[in-house]
């Protein structure tokens, strides 16, 4: 038997006895079997979720966590098809994740608020008939106008926290 079948093997056998010393595998309050899983997964990348005792995860937190991406928003949309909401801000997640998201039957609320930032640089003319480069830095959406539009269209009461909404009010 090979060292590492070995000592897979001893950790096992460890892990049913409940010996003192040995590490015991992570309890999930108000999480049902079948989610399990799912929620080792969401802890192991420091992501936080929220439960109901009727329905288990209903609310997962995964701000400024760069290792989700689209991918891991597919996994996470299977295990958990009943999910209310999904805290995004500052991850690696792009319009791909929202093919994912709208496979959702509960969808109430996500954000995906963006920390990123890129300089626009726009020239003007001066008083003085030269030019000056007025530089602004505006903010690099998670999702672009489009994915948002589809989110939209596919959950209309939805709320999307970290998208700016164009100003509809009108100005004396």
């Amino acid at each position: 038997m090979s060292h590492f079948r070995l000592l897979a093997v001893v950790a096992s056998l460890c892990l049913s006895a409940g010996l003192a010393g040995c590490s015991k595998p992570p309890e999930f309050p108000n999480v049902p079997p079948e989610q399990h899983a799912i929620a080792a997964e969401i802890a192991a990348v420091g992501g936080l979720y929220e439960t109901t005792p009727e329905q288990g995860i209903i609310q997962v937190t995964l701000n400024s966590i760069t290792k989700v991406d689209d991918a891991f928003i597919g996994k996470l949309v299977e295990a958990l098809p009943n999910l209310e909401g999904i805290d995004m801000d500052d991850t690696s997640i792009t319009d791909a994740s929202v093919a994912h998201l709208k496979k959702l039957k509960n969808l109430k609320a996500i954000s995906v608020a963006t920390r990123k930032t890129k300089k626009v640089v726009d020239t003007q003319e001066a008083d003085d008939g030269g030019k000056i480069n007025i530089v602004t830095e505006v903010p690099i959406p998670l999702l672009s106008p489009a994915a948002v539009d589809a989110l939209r269209r596919q959950f209309p009461d939805i709320v999307i926290g970290g998208v700016e909404m164009p100003d509809t009010s009108e100005n004396p």
